[in-house]
Order: structure tokens, then C-alpha cells, then sequence
């Protein structure tokens, strides 16, 4: 004997009467998640806080070199005049076979150049954040690039861009990336 599935009652966990069947439930409009699945469609957060962490470093790299190379190229003579009554760091460039001038030109390209790296990576973390991959890349080679050069001598600062390249890669971020909209 069989009963009509549409009936209450039914064993075995068969759908009560009036509640729709599975594939009736979502006919219309954007499907419904499940618990623990991500819209693919939705940044995931650590991709906003990898381009949040890029904004704040990179900004203060950028301010910090801009100064630099303004300040060597500006006051390049007070820079020489002080640098030359330093006696042991005068020795020191002598023994490298380094002029007096070429400090003070290292000066302007490293703060020109720290700062438009700096640029370019704040640039790049706003393509990042609309989900380019190949910024993605780019940023995470940059990040790469500014640890090895921080690690010679400045440890603390090692710790933005390493939390950048984590953050691009966790999280639901590759699934992000690798799924594109049309």
C-alpha cells in the first residue's frame, strides 16, 4: 500500500504537506547559500586588508622616500658639509672607494626611488581590490622585492608586505580571483 507523498505524516523524513520540495524552493531569484560556502562573486576580506595593509605601508614609504630624495636634492650641500664632518663614516666610504658625492646622489635616487615603488604599489592595491590577477602578481612581487631589501636593515618593516603576500593568498582569495564576472 502506498500513500501519497503530499500527505503529513509520511515516515522516513519525506516532506510534509505544503512545504515545497527542494527543487522548488529556489526556482526563483539568486540562489541561497549554504552554511560555510562563500560568495564566490564577494571579495573575500583579505583581500581588502592585504590592499588596506599596502595603502598604509606603501604611504608611508612613499612619504618617507619623497622626503628623502626632496631633502638630498635640495639641501644637498648641507648634506655634504655634515656628512664630511662624520670622520668614521668618512673613512668608511674611503676604504669602498665611494665619494662624498656619490652618497649624497644615493640619497636622492634611493628616496626618489622608494617612493615611486611606494606609488606603485598603492596603485596596484587598488587593482588588486577589483580583482586583477595579474596586479595580484605584481603586488606580490613588490612585496617580495621590499622584504628582501627591508631584511638587509630594517627587520620591523619586513612585516607589512609579508602580511600582504599572506593576505592575497588566503581566505578564500584564489577562488575570488580565478572566478571571473562578465
Amino acid at each position: 500500500m502506498t500513500q501519497d507523498p503530499q500527505q503529513p505524516g509520511q515516515p522516513y523524513g519525506q516532506q510534509p504537506y505544503g512545504e515545497p520540495y527542494p527543487q522548488q524552493q529556489q526556482q526563483w531569484g539568486a540562489p541561497q547559500q549554504q552554511w560555510g560556502e562563500t560568495d564566490p562573486n564577494r571579495r573575500p576580506g583579505t583581500v581588502l586588508a592585504a590592499g588596506i595593509v599596502t595603502w598604509i605601508c606603501a604611504g608611508i614609504a612613499f612619504a618617507i622616500g619623497g622626503l628623502f630624495g626632496l631633502f638630498g636634492a635640495v639641501a644637498r650641500d648641507d648634506l655634504i658639509k655634515e656628512l664630511r664632518s662624520d670622520d668614521e663614516f668618512m673613512k668608511a666610504i674611503d676604504d669602498l672607494g665611494i665619494t662624498i658625492d656619490n652618497v649624497a646622489d644615493g640619497v636622492v635616487w634611493v628616496g626618489f626611488g622608494t617612493a615611486l615603488l611606494a606609488l606603485l604599489a598603492i596603485i596596484t592595491a587598488v587593482f588588486v581590490v577589483r580583482r586583477s590577477s595579474a596586479a595580484r602578481i605584481l603586488l606580490t612581487v613588490l612585496s617580495g622585492v621590499t622584504v628582501l631589501i627591508t631584511a638587509i636593515g630594517f627587520i620591523p618593516l619586513v612585516i607589512g608586505p609579508v602580511v600582504v603576500i599572506v593576505l592575497m593568498y588566503v581566505g578564500g582569495a584564489n577562488a575570488w580571483f580565478a572566478r571571473r564576472t562578465g
